[in-house]
């Protein structure tokens, strides 16, 4: 157990090592960054894997190490719990030396006496053993068998998760209305994958015919929903609804509703050619909607677009924009004009313009059918409104481990709570014509209930003598 602490210190150690360094499962264009940015430390980081922690050479080390001292502490201990449930419980020793001791005689054999004393503990379900003119009798091995149960639960945990992580995956993206999103690497904005997760993907379609959103009177979202439809192979699987806690599963997959956004449909021109045009998303920013448009092929610079949306247009007392109700209403897109160089020969956010090689130049907003006129030919127009929905997809294949996991826990906790392990003696002996009897008692744990409770025998023990004609005594 020693052993299995200092290994979740070193666990620790190490996961706090994978906030404190970029991970290249999560983000590769970070770790790319970083690499440039720190030349010298990169090869030694390179070596210790540094940039996949959780998947390094040493960390998984840690991680079996762990398993093992934990299959070393539990198997010990379950191989003594199977022999102190198949041993007798003894019916040798001095009694008088117990925590718990009574004595006194009875106007009946000895056989009768412990005759009487079986039937009690029976019918308290103790477990029996009569021998030598004693009748042993123990009781709350569910304790120890619920400490090793749950403890057993911990460590079908660990598996859970290893194998939740070594062959799930993770990934999100962003499906405007009337597009479909289809379960390959390449169509996932983010995605985490487990090491031997193989691109294991379904290939299953997903087509998000409309979302709906339900607004309280301050402006908050109170529901919102997707309609979509499922094709697998070319055919229509089902047309189900997916929404905040009412995930989709499919091939064991499953599919939730976790955010939503607008996605203006823009266009742009140049001399009359149609350079860009089409539902562009833009994430949520300091009350705003914020989106980029980039277009290379305007001449005679690159140009890029940082744009606002809004969906409510208003002016406040001093003449100030401000954002009004949260739905369409009065939309407006702000936009601000770069020309240069894009740098899209390197790594960068299709939702961030990066303006280092590229200087301001014109700026305007329009309305819902407006259209801009910019310098060289260029033209802007907000032509359509369209919202996009945002689903996470997860395949854990240790979840149903992980749910066994969790009700062995549950099973095993009770127990460990609320039952203790304790034993009775009944010694009977002949004594001028009646039976001297001998009642003791123990308990390992929580005596001082013990205590009440060995009260509560001998009373019902007496009163059992009595019925079958022993006196009081």
């Amino acid at each position: 157990m020693r052993t299995a602490l200092i290994l979740l210190l070193l666990i620790a150690a190490g996961a706090s090592l994978g906030s404190l360094f970029p991970q290249r499962p999560i983000n590769p264009a970070t770790v790319s960054q970083w690499i440039t940015r720190n030349r010298g430390w990169a090869p030694i980081a390179e070596k210790l894997g540094l940039f996949d922690v959780f998947g390094s050479w040493w960390f998984m080390g840690i991680y079996g190490l762990l398993l093992i001292s934990l299959i070393g502490c539990i198997l010990p201990r379950w191989r003594a719990f199977v022999r102190v449930l198949r041993a007798r419980p003894r019916t040798e020793g001095t009694l008088s030396v117990q925590p718990q001791y009574r004595s006194g005689t009875v106007a009946l054999t000895p056989d009768a006496a412990l005759t009487g004393a079986e039937r009690v503990l029976r019918s308290k379900r103790f477990r029996l053993v009569r021998a030598d003119g004693t009748v042993a009798a123990e009781k709350g091995h569910l304790r120890e068998g619920g400490s090793l149960l749950f403890h057993t639960a911990f460590l079908v945990l660990l598996l859970g998760m290893s194998i939740g992580k070594l062959f799930g995956f993770t990934g999100q993206v962003a499906v405007i209305e009337g597009e479909r999103f289809t379960d390959t690497h390449i169509d996932y904005d983010s995605i985490t994958e487990g090491r031997y997760f193989n691109e294991h993907f379904r290939g299953f379609q997903i087509v998000l015919d409309r979302f709906d959103v339900q607004w309280y009177p301050d402006g908050v979202p109170k529901t919102y929903k997707s309609s979509v439809r499922l094709f697998d192979g070319g055919k229509l699987i089902e047309s189900p609804t997916i929404q905040v806690n009412h995930p989709l599963t499919y091939r064991g997959v499953r599919i939730y509703q976790i955010s939503w956004g607008w996605a203006p449909v823009i266009k742009i021109t140049q001399h009359g050619k149609v350079l860009f045009d089409g539902p562009t998303i833009f994430l949520p920013q300091q009350g705003l909607w914020h989106g980029v448009a980039k277009i290379p092929e305007t001449t005679p610079l690159q140009t890029g677009f940082d744009m606002s949306f809004l969906p409510d247009f208003e002016r406040d007392a001093n003449g100030n924009v401000v954002a009004g109700s949260p739905q369409a209403i009065r939309p407006v897109l702000a936009f601000q004009q770069y020309v240069g160089d894009l740098g899209l020969t390197t790594a960068q956010s299709v939702y961030e313009l990066d303006t280092i090689r590229m200087t301001p130049a014109e700026s305007g907003a329009i309305g819902m059918g407006g259209v801009s006129t910019l310098p060289n030919g260029i033209e802007v127009s907000l032509t359509g409104l369209k919202k996009y929905s945002v689903f996470e997809l997860a395949s854990n294949p240790g979840a149903p481990i992980l749910l066994l996991a969790a009700v062995l826990i549950l099973v095993g906790l009770i127990p460990a709570l609320y039952s203790s392990r304790r034993r009775i003696w009944v010694r009977a002996a002949p004594h001028n014509g009646v039976a001297h009897l001998e009642i003791a008692g123990q308990a390992m744990q929580r005596k001082a209930a013990f205590e009440e409770e060995f009260k509560t025998f001998v009373r019902d023990l007496d009163k059992d003598l009595h019925r079958i004609g022993a006196p009081d005594g």
